[in-house]
């Protein structure tokens, strides 16, 4: 399995039968390979709120080695743009070595995006034929083509188009702007 963590509040501390052991904060991101199999465990050693998003995606073969890592990123990583955060090992030069830094590799051809962005600031995505995403609005509100509103807490899946590629626009509206997640992967 390919667990990808987002660390929205709070922090999150990671322990594990590979040796991994940290503490991470807001806009961090960990991942683990968990494929011949891994025990760890995960939890709030903080005095305050912890809020994180866990995302499992079923690798596109089994028995890959377990591997463990993370990453810190800022806010201004994320801010007003589209953060790409981790892809395909085949887009990252189909190694199994991860080299600690940029974006994450994970087993299967999916995209991870993170925004924040300002108060009716757009952010443009082009979906590709034959994808689809699913986006989940963290903070804030958005706004999805004009269309679409999206809440706090609120989740949408979008499906591509079989022969064009499908353009969308992603506003905050409100005063908070937004902050959102999106798992870009092919159509099923």
């Amino acid at each position: 399995m390919e667990i990808f963590t987002y660390v929205i509040d709070g922090e999150l501390t990671h322990k594990d039968s590979m040796g991994a052991h940290e503490t991470l904060g807001r806009g961090s991101v960990q991942y683990m390979s968990a494929g011949l199999g891994v025990t760890h465990s995960e939890m709030n050693n903080g005095d305050k709120l912890l809020r994180f998003l866990q995302i499992w995606i079923k690798p596109d073969r089994k028995h890959y080695k377990p591997n463990y890592g993370s990453r810190v990123f800022g806010r201004e990583d994320r801010h007003n743009k589209l953060h790409h955060v981790a892809t395909s090992y085949d887009n990252y030069g189909n190694t199994e070595k991860d080299e600690g830094s940029g974006i994450i590799p994970i087993h299967q051809d999916a995209n991870i995006f993170i925004s924040e962005i300002d108060s009716d600031f757009t952010q443009e995505y082009l979906l590709q034929r034959r994808r689809q995403l699913y986006l989940v609005c963290i903070e804030g509100s958005l706004s999805v083509n004009k269309i679409v509103h999206m809440e706090a807490r609120d989740a949408l899946e979008v499906e591509g188009d079989e022969k064009d590629d499908q353009p969308l626009e992603l506003t905050a509206t409100g005063n908070r702007g937004a902050h959102f997640i999106m798992l870009e992967m092919a159509k099923a």
